[in-house]
C-alpha cells in the first residue's frame, strides 16, 4: 500500500532533497532523494493519486503502456508538467539542462506503467486510477531530470479532518 496525495493538493513547499549521492543507476551521475512531507504525512518520495479518462491499456514488454485522449485528460497533462517543473527547479546545479520525461510521455499521449498485478482489459472509453512515484532527481554534467514510475491504483483513502 502507498500513501499519496491527490495530484491537486501538491505543494512544492513541501518538498525537501538529500545530500547528493552517486547514482547507483546512471554511471556519471549524481542522485538527490525526494522527500514529502506536509502537515498529514511524511514520505521517502512523492507519490501523486490521479485518474485518466479514456485510455487503452497494452502490453509492453515486462510493462504496461497505457494510451489515452489528450484532450480530455488536458489538466493531469498540464498539472504534471508543471510539477515535473517545480521540482526540476530544485536541482542544486543549475548548470545543466532540465529533461521533462514525465511531461515528454503525457504530450505524447501514453505512459508506461509497471504492473504490480496481472493484466486486465479494459473497455472502450475507460477510466484508470493511477499513481506516479517520482524518486529523485538525477543529474550528471550535461543534464538532469526525475527519476519516477507509473503504478496503477484501487482507490484514495482521503482525510477529511
Amino acid at each position: 500500500m502507498y500513501s499519496a496525495i491527490d495530484y491537486m493538493d501538491f505543494d512544492r513547499h513541501f518538498i525537501m532533497l538529500s545530500s547528493r549521492t552517486k547514482n547507483n543507476i546512471m554511471e556519471n551521475s549524481d542522485f538527490y532523494r525526494v522527500y514529502y512531507s506536509d502537515e498529514y504525512h511524511n514520505s521517502n518520495g512523492l507519490y501523486l493519486f490521479f485518474t485518466l479518462k479514456n485510455i487503452n491499456l497494452t502490453k509492453y514488454f515486462n510493462k504496461l503502456k497505457c494510451s489515452f485522449d489528450k484532450r480530455k485528460n488536458q489538466n493531469i497533462i498540464h498539472s504534471f508538467t508543471f510539477i515535473e517543473k517545480e521540482i526540476l527547479q530544485l536541482c542544486p546545479d543549475k548548470k545543466t539542462r532540465a529533461i521533462n520525461r514525465i511531461g515528454e510521455q503525457l504530450e505524447n499521449g501514453f505512459i508506461k506503467i509497471f504492473a504490480e498485478s496481472p493484466y486486465v482489459s479494459l473497455g472502450p472509453n475507460a477510466s484508470c486510477n493511477f499513481l506516479l512515484k517520482i524518486s529523485g532527481i538525477w543529474n550528471n554534467d550535461k543534464k538532469h531530470g526525475l527519476t519516477f514510475r507509473f503504478y496503477t491504483a484501487n482507490r484514495l483513502l482521503k482525510n477529511d479532518g
